[in-house]
């Protein structure tokens, strides 16, 4: 460190002195920066070729009639979704684009997923809404609504706004849910299951071994691991490896079967006729009676309390973990789905038929009326904080509540 002490230094000489010692700090300064820059320029690999910018690689061509990947001349993407693989010389790409035209044959947009690099041009035509299934939340702000036609779409702010995503089907999809922010899973028609690792960013099919359509997913909050499918005649797929692959569980029965739900060791399915199944072991599952004659539609699991509702208003209650099922007052219509806070599993809501809401704070021993005014049909209800519900139907509807249901606003999009 300069140490510079005055005494017995004139004043004259001593502002001299100052100026010479400004002077040297600022050419220690400079020289620090230049030794920085030397050292930080010798981390960077002058070698290393710059970063493909593959957005820059798509190419409208023909007065805008054609969509042309550069490296790939003779690859012309025309209307509609279409996956594809290219390789030229010592790079491989991998592209799911969809393209939209007007009347003219004018490619209006298109949306490219190259090497998992998004591009976009223009602006998508307007669709007509298509019929959600299923609602599904992450925490307050983050859920995914998916439906008729491969619809997948995303909110990142309590469902006040949705964005598509890339299904890369046009399957009819049933149900979704998410273990953690970035991996959730899409059932549908077909027997096809879909999976995502970046939050919906992309999303890959998974191989389920069946071809029936499958109506519900669950997974074990405790032991994400561990996953369930209920779906048509019966099926109920088992997956103990984050849904990797998928195993046949011994049902017993040829019912269709709509909902399931799994707390801690219990999983119960519910379906077609009243019937109730629950799980005996990791891979077999055993019918229970219900007592009620009308179709199961869905069924929320706490562990040692159940809820089941269904065709005609039927509302059925458990209190010892699905052995035992007793048939409460019916409601005034068809009840889609029930579902429950994760959190606080007291607090629980019912939708169905023309806007039909049920609201309880019991476990379902006593329900409100939350009805909303619309002739949309509620397909699935999801409640994503205390005060915070979605529920989704046919004619691509989206209502929110931030009040538990006393008030209820249709989102636009």
């Amino acid at each position: 460190m300069l140490r510079v002490t005055y005494q017995n230094i004139a004043p004259t000489n001593r502002n001299k002195l100052e100026r010479e010692i400004m002077l040297m700090k600022k050419i220690v300064i400079a020289l620090t920066w230049i030794l920085v820059s030397v050292i930080l320029s010798g981390c960077s690999d002058e070698s290393a070729e710059p970063e493909e910018n593959i957005c820059s690689l798509l190419d409208l061509k023909n007065h805008d009639s054609e969509l042309i990947f550069t490296p790939m001349p003779s690859l012309d993407i025309d209307s509609g979704e279409v996956e594809w693989k290219a390789d030229v010389g010592d790079k491989h790409y991998e592209g799911y684009t969809i393209v939209e035209r007007n009347a003219n044959k004018k490619i209006v947009y298109y949306q490219s997923t190259i090497n998992s690099k998004t591009c976009t041009y223009g602006t998508p035509l307007p669709k007509p809404k298509r019929n959600l299934e299923a609602v599904f939340f992450v925490n307050e702000f983050c859920g995914w609504v998916v439906g008729e036609s491969g619809t997948i779409k995303r909110s990142i702010n309590s469902g006040n706004s949705w964005t598509d995503q890339v299904s890369k089907t046009t399957e009819y999809l049933y149900d979704v849910c998410f273990i953690n922010y970035d991996e959730g899973y899409c059932v549908g028609a077909n027997g096809i299951i879909l999976a995502t690792t970046n939050g919906g960013l992309t999303w890959e099919k998974r191989t389920s071994g069946t071809t029936k359509s499958l109506y519900s997913i669950d997974f074990n909050s405790l032991n994400t691991i561990e996953t369930y499918i209920a779906g048509a005649l019966g099926t109920i797929l088992y997956s103990d490896d984050y849904g990797k692959t998928w195993k046949t569980c011994t049902t017993g029965t040829s019912e269709n079967l709509y909902g399931i739900s799994i707390q801690n060791a219990e999983a119960i399915a519910v379906g077609a006729n009243g019937i109730i199944l629950a799980r005996s072991s990791s891979n077999k599952f055993k019918i229970v009676s219900s007592g009620s004659q009308y179709s199961l539609l869905s069924v929320v699991n706490n562990g040692t309390k159940a809820f089941a509702v269904g065709i005609s208003g039927a509302m059925l209650r458990s209190t010892d973990s699905g052995s035992i099922w007793n048939s409460l007052t019916n409601a005034l219509r068809t009840l889609n789905d029930v579902s429950n806070l994760k959190s606080y599993p007291d607090f629980m809501m019912a939708c169905g038929a023309d806007g039909l809401i049920y609201y309880s704070i019991n476990r379902g021993a006593a329900w409100l009326n939350r009805s909303i005014n619309t002739q949309e049909d509620l397909k699935h209800i999801y409640i994503a904080a205390n005060d915070l519900a979605i529920a989704v139907g046919t004619g691509g509807a989206i209502f929110t509540t931030s009040n538990c249901g006393i008030e209820w606003t249709e989102v636009n999009y």
